[in-house]
């Protein structure tokens, strides 16, 4: 017999797409930050989970239920009202999506389902929600700078729509980044002694505000064209002064310095390419568990904190040239952006 405190069952819409998910279970690899989050998240055993994701695709909210089956954590199988009682876990999207791309909506409003949980919350002195946000990546390719059908249909995009997404999924499945984000308490917001309506407003904010900065963290911004960075790097005023220093000097022309100047920056400026990354990802972990019998991260608890609010220059002691490998290796299985590295021979 069933406890009169269990939670009802589940009426959203894994229920009526488990066939899709067992499908996708067998194709997507999804790779997990962080690493144990049963432990580092510190979910309350009583309590409800809500988890907020940013758009409300289904293909994310399968992958966010078989990570949570796997890790032990409480699965989002029940809507949001259930989540007055103990134990329910959830899922809220902030965002709609359509067939084909992001459905617009205004983004000073008070999301409906968040005003509802804390209406209850402020009815309910007893009622604890833990919010915890998840971020959902499809492959870990912010792709060029230029508009490109190869972009459009293939690499990850958080305004893609129904069809764009399939075959995102399809491209991307092996490359799947699951990210969860620390848990926000619903009491707290409910006891800030703001109306309900202006708590979920910043609630709102603030959580989209987290997604950006985790997806800037984990991806970077798109690629841009190294002739196009140094062509724009030789018009700066730094680099035109060392290019009439260089004319001084040495006697030259403007046109001869400047050429010196651009064969430089190309010569320093990285040329980041997602499918060497890959081949060196897999090329890389055999080799370290060739080399070493471990490689220790430390801090980077650290380096989370200032995910997405900085700008991170790394500065390795560069004992061998197997620092800078490693160090790329380490930041992009922590699943952050691998750094543009900045050599030449002329440094």
């Amino acid at each position: 017999m069933s406890s009169p405190l269990a939670p009802a069952p589940a009426r959203n819409k894994l229920g009526y797409f488990f066939w899709l998910r067992q499908l996708l279970t067998l194709w997507v690899k999804t790779k997990l930050q962080p690493p144990s989050p049963k432990a580092d998240l510190g979910l309350t055993p009583k309590g409800s989970v809500c988890y907020m994701m940013n758009t409300n695709s289904l293909s994310d909210l399968m992958v966010l239920d078989e990570t949570c089956r796997r890790e032990g954590l409480p699965r989002p199988r029940h809507t949001a009202t259930a989540l007055r009682t103990p134990g329910a876990a959830a899922f809220i999207s902030l965002q709609k999506t359509g067939l084909v791309k992001l459905v617009r909506d205004e983004a000073s409003q008070p999301h409906r389902q968040l005003l509802t949980l804390l209406e209850q919350a402020h009815a309910d002195k007893s009622m604890e929600v833990q919010l915890v946000p998840v971020t959902v990546l499809w492959g870990r390719n912010p792709g060029r700078d230029e508009k490109s059908v190869m972009r459009l249909m293939f690499f990850d995009d958080e305004h893609a729509g129904v069809l764009q997404k399939i075959f995102i999924v399809l491209a991307q499945g092996r490359q799947n980044y699951l990210h969860f984000g620390k848990p926000i308490s619903l009491r707290e917001l409910a006891d800030e002694g703001t109306t309900p309506a202006d708590a979920a407003k910043k609630l709102r904010r603030v959580v989209r505000v987290h997604f950006r900065r985790q997806r800037n963290a984990a991806m970077g911004p798109s690629l841009p064209s190294r002739p196009a960075v140094v062509a724009n790097l030789v018009k700066s005023k730094g680099v035109r002064a060392a290019i009439a220093e260089e004319m001084r000097k040495k006697k030259v022309t403007e046109e001869k310095a400047t050429q010196t100047a651009v064969k430089y920056g190309i010569e320093i400026a990285a040329e980041m390419q997602y499918s060497v990354i890959r081949l060196f990802d897999m090329f890389l972990t055999w080799l370290w568990n060739k080399m070493f019998d471990g490689v220790e991260i430390r801090h980077g608890a650290r380096l989370r904190e200032l995910e997405g609010s900085h700008e991170v220059v790394y500065l390795p002691s560069h004992r061998s040239h197997i620092d800078y490998l490693l160090l790329s290796y380490v930041l992009y299985y922590e699943g952050f952006v691998p750094p543009h590295i900045a050599a030449g021979i002329n440094l």
